[in-house]
């Protein structure tokens, strides 16, 4: 078996990691680089499998650059997600990719591809339903994370199934917080969104449209006799999210489509609104901000670095003091990847989507890091 990572070895997006045998190569992701990272286009090799491990474009949006018939596996909520961001933004997105021949997985259930056998394992990430894989062949045993955290919802099922997985030769991780501090659990989230909802009657929420968990939580603490608001896109990926969610009935529950015969009672009753910086969000919350100042606010819940960006930049300017940042991490803190490294106990350890350089990377096993740049073999 061996595992070279075509992209990502010292940058957290774009990420491709191959993992193969004699007879089968599997890629693990297809991403895009973030904006401002340089690095050189990715000719991706031919493979037997490419396995998605969610949504998200620094995994996803260079799978149209796959050499033509290669199969793409991914869960079936990120597939019907990511038609539903298809038709928002048009034919270019995802350019390539025959989203209706992707090929679903499900939690828990192994497959083969050739000689490999894979089992995904549903994660805990800022999208909904992420997942780990775990591979076998010749003998080993590889367990690819993804992009995941250990301070959200679904930290106790993600252990859980961890705990009887049994020896790992080499385990290939995230590290992006790394570099980053550690920040709040979404449990501090939701704390925090609670006192807002209650301060202000009139409480926006702008996020990512893919990061469901984090919807959740801002929906829960509505109270009774207040809306909870959205537009038909969002309103789409929360349906979906329903449909495969296993946290219960109570999730999302209580999402309405936004329309202006809602206006007189909006007032009336006072909402939470889940927005993006676009024209017509921009219009709706002007409006709440010259007659409502003092019961207005917004609540900035995306990772800082996206605040530079024109369109967000001028959308936070129009609420001028009433923002509230209020955000936690899709990623594991260095502190939880140290121990969940622990937990696991792997014979290797792959630092992948990462800014880190290995010399700075403190973990308790450190001697057993692998230390792979872009396009090297590891051989296991």
């Amino acid at each position: 078996m061996t595992v070279t990572v075509h992209r990502g070895a010292r940058q957290i997006g774009g990420c491709c990691t191959e993992i193969a045998t004699g007879r089968t190569r599997i890629l693990i992701d297809a991403g895009a680089p973030l904006p401002g990272e340089q690095c050189e286009p990715l000719c991706f090799p031919q493979a037997d499998a490419v396995l998605v491990t969610h949504y998200h474009g620094d995994h996803t949006g260079e799978l149209g650059n796959l050499p033509d018939g290669v199969p793409i596996y991914m869960m079936k909520s990120c597939k019907w997600i990511l038609q539903k961001y298809r038709e928002r933004m048009g034919s270019e997105y995802c350019r390539g990719v025959d989203l209706d021949a992707i090929r679903t997985v499900q939690n828990k259930a192994p497959f083969c591809v050739c000689d490999i056998c894979i089992t995904p394992i549903e994660s805990d990430h800022s999208s909904f339903q992420p997942v780990m894989y775990l591979l076998e062949a010749d003998g080993k045993r590889v367990l690819h994370t993804g992009d995941f955290r250990l301070h959200g919802p679904h930290r106790e099922p993600l252990m859980d199934a961890l705990r009887g997985l049994g020896h790992i030769d080499l385990l290939i991780t995230e590290g992006t917080s790394l570099t980053r501090d550690d920040g709040w659990t979404e449990e501090q989230v939701g704390a925090e969104l609670a006192k807002l909802i209650r301060r202000y009657k009139y409480c926006f929420l702008l996020t990512s449209s893919g990061n469901l968990d984090r919807i959740d939580t801002f929906a829960q603490q509505i109270p009774q006799g207040r809306y909870f608001l959205v537009d038909a896109f969002q309103k789409d990926l929360i349906d979906i999210a329903r449909a495969h969610s296993e946290a219960g009935p109570n999730y999302l529950k209580k999402a309405l489509t936004y329309g202006k015969n809602l206006a007189e009672k909006m007032d009336q009753r006072g909402f939470g609104m889940v927005v993006r910086a676009n024209s017509a969000f921009k219009e709706i919350v002007s409006d709440y901000i010259r007659r409502f100042p003092e019961n207005t606010c917004l609540v900035y819940s995306m990772w800082s670095g996206y605040q530079e960006l024109d369109g967000i930049h001028s959308f936070l300017a129009l609420f001028g003091k009433n923002v509230r940042t209020v955000h936690s991490s899709g990623h594991v803190s260095a502190r939880d990847l140290d121990e969940f490294i622990s937990g696991l106990n792997p014979d290797k350890i792959l630092m992948i989507h990462t800014q880190a350089e290995p010399k700075d990377i403190a973990i308790t096993h450190k001697s057993r890091l692998l230390t792979a740049s872009d396009g090297e073999t590891v051989y296991l």
